[in-house]
């Protein structure tokens, strides 16, 4: 269905407090029961806080799906958002992880490291693998995500199996953040003993490799790296036994718990209609 952008501009303007406001339309569309809905937002025209939220069709509507369109809008738009900012995450840069990862391989196939030393350099070698594994998955996963978030936009609306893929992939996307970071974490004083053991290799290092080394230190990364893990297990119950099934279902019962909450608060901003 083609839908008339002035007209629904002007459906959405009719909730607005005049002068005060400006008001955007979502440029996709819930539909259920055949009935396309749109999600209209009002916001500050200083500020640029959002004051207000509505729920129109251009179409003959059911006031009774209000709190269903109104849900399912909340739900998509907070996480289709969460996907476009994975963008930044699915760029990384690893370059040094991947430099380390092909020093400690050249140190592993050359030198003549004593047993426990060797350990060492074995877990850290496979510490930066395992990081460079999680990075392609994570990449690959975002993509998929992303593509629906795409399709959606081409299409101009989305329907409840559209909203439902999408909110699988969060657990999922949190899942491998976590599953790439915490043996970093874990094996973080693994790089503090290959930095002071760089002098002891027979093969001279190089002013570049040292400094390397030295930025993976735990020094360099463990303030950084709780706080990303805490970040993404601050109201999860995490166990080191826990199977993949396991740790998604956690991540998915607390992310569907914090939509529910954000649709209550966005409730309090819903001018129509109301039931």
């Amino acid at each position: 269905m083609e839908i008339d952008a002035d007209k629904l501009l002007r459906l959405g303007q009719k909730h607005k407090k005049k002068f005060l406001e400006d008001t955007f339309i979502n440029p996709y569309s819930y539909i259920i029961d055949n009935v396309s809905y749109f999600y209209a937002i009002y916001k500050n025209k200083w500020t640029g806080t959002t004051k207000g939220l509505a729920v129109i069709t251009p179409e003959i509507g059911d006031k009774r799906n209000t709190r269903n369109v109104f849900t399912a809008h909340t739900k998509y738009a907070v996480t289709s958002n969460i996907i476009d900012n994975g963008n930044d995450r699915a760029n990384v840069d690893l370059t040094i992880h991947k430099k380390a990862k092909d020093f400690l391989k050249t140190v592993l196939d050359n030198e003549n490291l004593e047993v426990d030393t060797k350990e060492v350099y074995t877990r850290a070698f496979e510490t930066l693998d395992n990081m460079m594994e999680r990075q392609n998955e994570f990449i690959k996963k975002w993509e998929e995500a992303s593509s629906i978030s795409k399709e959606v936009d081409e299409k101009c609306y989305f329907i409840d199996e559209d909203l439902e893929k999408l909110i699988q992939y969060i657990p999922t996307l949190n899942l491998i953040q976590y599953k790439q970071l915490k043996p970093r974490y874990d094996n973080r004083h693994d790089f503090d003993i290959i930095y002071q053991n760089r002098k002891k290799l027979r093969r001279s290092i190089t002013t570049v490799e040292e400094k390397m080394l030295q930025k993976l230190t735990s020094q360099e990364n463990e303030v950084e790296l709780e706080r990303l893990l805490y970040t993404l297990t601050k109201n999860i119950s995490v166990n080191e036994n826990d199977a993949f099934d396991d740790l998604h279902h956690k991540w998915l019962d607390y992310y569907r718990n914090d939509l529910g909450n954000r649709v209550e608060r966005d409730l309090k901003l819903l001018r129509h209609p109301k039931w």
